[in-house]
């Protein structure tokens, strides 16, 4: 993808999410890899932590290896017309709840002008599964749950 061509682009897609809802979305903690055959070590590798979804199936790299270091004999990364690519993914098991109810309230200060105010109250819960597996992630990164109405704003814990 990258103009002129002269980069390998990689990315990781959601392909079938087996959520047939148009709000569903997933927090992936990923590492992506063009294994160098010969010494693994010079192995070029890239890691991000994203929110997929509807909108966003699809996040990775537009410059990921130089193409003249891909096809040049000697780097290690085509060997016998092979090219090893490697994803490690890690996908936070997270369910999540918003409830919204109208909430009356008694405002004595008003003194009778307007004895009873009715409000929208809304509560999110976001419940996270497997948090000791983002440990790592979250001492250098942020993790952030899906998007949630309340009060006409679009909010994210």
């Amino acid at each position: 993808q990258s103009q002129p061509p002269c980069h390998l682009s990689v990315f990781l897609e959601v392909t079938d999410s087996r959520n047939t809802s148009n709000d569903w979305s997933c927090f992936v903690s990923h590492r992506l890899s063009v294994v160098n055959q010969k010494a693994e070590e010079k192995s070029v590798t890239k890691e991000s932590q994203n929110r997929y979804s509807k909108a966003a199936k699809d996040w990775g790299w537009r410059e990921f290896i130089t193409l003249t270091s891909l096809f040049d004999q000697d780097s290690g990364f085509l060997v016998q017309d092979t090219v090893v690519f490697s994803a490690e993914v890690l996908i936070l098991k997270e369910t999540s709840i918003m409830q919204e109810f109208l909430q009356q309230e008694n405002d004595s200060n008003n003194e009778g002008l307007q004895p009873e105010a009715v409000r929208r109250k809304g509560t999110f819960t976001w419940k996270v599964e497997n948090f000791l597996s983002f440990k790592e992630i979250m001492e250098n990164r942020k993790i952030f749950s899906k998007f949630f109405q309340a009060g006409g704003c679009e909010l994210r814990i």
